[in-house]
């Protein structure tokens, strides 16, 4: 009984349309796969960026400041004096 229905299904001029089909199904949903990835991929350095770089900053790197003990004004991390009181660090 299972072997006469395979046959048939074998036998049935649809075959390579439904194969082709499937094939083009495939292909579709990796594209979507991929694409799906390569936008999340896009997505993150996009945030990851805006969140390394201060606002009106135009350097590309982790901003990494410090704290004047005089003035209270955010300086660079590897600045030796202070550029709003000249506090020496």
């Amino acid at each position: 009984m299972f072997s006469t229905i395979i046959l048939h299904v074998l036998a049935s001029p649809f075959l390579p349309l439904t194969f082709v089909l499937l094939l083009v199904w495939g292909v579709y949903r990796l594209q979507r796969k991929f694409k799906r990835d390569e936008r999340a991929r896009i997505e993150a350095l996009w945030r990851d960026q805006r969140n390394d770089i201060e606002p009106g900053s135009k350097s590309s790197g982790p901003v990494l400041e410090k704290k004047c003990p005089d003035c209270a004004e955010m300086v660079k991390a590897d600045a030796r004096i202070c550029r709003f009181c000249r506090h020496e660090f």
